[in-house]
């Protein structure tokens, strides 16, 4: 597998992911800014000639926001989400990042899970908001 940068050609590839893991996929639209503006990094995955994984985030001054960590639900569980973490931090790094923020629904366990295993600690909860009763968890990690 390859970890790079990624690139507005991967847009497409990018989006089948989203749609097909997450419940509350990004708009093609949102992808395409995270893709071309000079203020969002992100990160793929790629296995022979598909994209497994990808995280995204904005960052300003010295802080980031991560917009996604996903990984193609037949390659969950191997570190890829892990690894994309890793590449997507050290980027953020040589942008003088400090701290990264990010929500995460708070019934996504296993999510919840790895984040806390990179480093991320709970600091809020915000209630509704992914509808009703489904509360995000406010995490950060100081770099």
């Amino acid at each position: 597998m390859i970890y790079r940068l990624a690139g507005i050609e991967d847009l497409e590839g990018i989006m089948a992911l989203e749609k097909d893991s997450l419940e509350h996929p990004w708009s093609k639209e949102d992808v395409r800014v995270m893709l071309t503006s000079n203020r969002y990094h992100a990160i793929v995955c790629v296995d022979v000639d598909r994209i497994v994984g990808y995280a995204g985030a904005s960052y300003v001054i010295d802080e980031a926001e991560i917009g996604n960590i996903c990984v193609n639900s037949e390659y969950r569980r191997q570190g890829i989400g892990s690894r994309i973490w890793r590449e997507l931090e050290a980027n953020l790094r040589c942008k003088n990042v400090k701290t990264v923020f990010l929500e995460v629904e708070e019934s996504n366990a296993s999510a919840r899970a790895m984040y806390e295993k990179l480093g991320f600690v709970s600091y809020n909860v915000r209630q509704d908001y992914y509808g009703h009763k489904k509360s995000a968890v406010l995490m950060k990690n100081n770099l």
